[in-house]
């Protein structure tokens, strides 16, 4: 499975797991970096992070408030945005049965 920068991952059956890929770093830790000259997209896996976020607001609103009430200070523990190796997204994409969404023609 190849994540990419500017996916968007959608589930059917829990649209509030809805994400999309926005961004993303080398870990210049991981034993699978090799080069800084080389870019984030011909890194290897293993040297990745992926920066995402929630791609549907209104239904992660609406899963939170069904779990945590109204009134809130925060969504801990769930959180809007955050960061993870490739393994953290494909174990979501898994669990949700999601796919990739379909770029619209502009």
């Amino acid at each position: 499975m190849k994540l990419e920068i500017g996916q968007e991952w959608v589930s059917d059956k829990h649209p509030h797991e809805n994400f999309r890929i926005y961004g993303g770093v080398v870990d210049t830790c991981a034993d699978s970096f090799k080069d800084e000259s080389i870019t984030f997209d011909e890194q290897p896996e293993g040297a990745k992070i992926f920066f995402w976020e929630r791609a549907d607001y209104a239904s992660f609103d609406k899963y939170v408030e069904s779990k945590l009430g109204r009134n809130r200070d925060s969504t801990y523990p769930f959180a809007r945005c955050g960061e993870t190796k490739k393994s953290g997204l494909v174990a979501k994409i898994k669990k949700f049965n999601m796919v990739v969404k379909e770029k619209e023609d502009e």
